[in-house]
């Protein structure tokens, strides 16, 4: 799979909180495999609300992590979208997020 990327543009891998293909990447051993080839993973917002361990994980390989996906509409338990960016971003410590909203992204002073 690697060599066949050739790029060298920094690549995150998606990861979906559907389907069975979620598991290879999430166990120590998948997070080294992603290494190999992307900076870092994109999981599903559910995958961090299932196991937020995953964070410090995927830190621990040498990975980011870039939940996805953002938006108005579908904040569940959050007051708004915001908030929701907030909790991600600074209680369980992602590097970046998805959004379709930025014009919502929390900012701390």
């Amino acid at each position: 799979m690697i060599g066949e990327l050739r790029t060298k543009l920094p690549l995150v891998l998606l990861i979906s909180d559907q389907g069975t293909e979620r598991e290879r990447w999430l166990t120590v051993e998948g997070l080294k495999e992603v290494k190999k080839f992307a900076v870092g993973i994109g999981p599903a917002k559910a995958l961090l609300d299932a196991d937020p361990t995953l964070v410090k994980r995927a830190h621990e390989a040498g990975l980011t992590v870039t939940p996805y996906t953002f938006k108005s509409s579908g904040v569940g338990r959050f007051k708004d979208v915001r908030q929701e960016m907030d909790y991600y971003l600074y209680t369980l410590g992602v590097d970046a997020l998805f959004t379709d909203n930025p014009d919502r992204f929390p900012r701390r002073k």
